[in-house]
């Protein structure tokens, strides 16, 4: 992809993560929090997890960025 794409992801995921939430499931800060447990991610981002994770598969299914809270790109919604 190119640099244009990348950057237009990153604002996307940006726009949909800073959304406030009501059900707060988790804090995604926390640094311990297992990057390969997908029902923390999930948890975590809540109601944005399926529109973060169409933004995943669209522009990154190789999952290229996969560190820190990584949403992986087959993940179920």
């Amino acid at each position: 992809g190119s640099a244009a794409t990348h950057a237009e992801l990153l604002l996307q995921v940006l726009r949909i993560a800073r959304e406030p939430r009501e059900d707060a499931g988790g804090r995604i800060q926390v640094p311990d929090m297992s990057a390969e447990d997908a029902s923390l991610v999930r948890t975590a981002f809540g109601d944005n997890y399926g529109s973060l994770l169409e933004v995943k598969r669209r522009y990154d299914p190789d999952n290229m960025f996969r560190f820190n809270q990584n949403i992986r790109p087959g993940d179920g919604a």
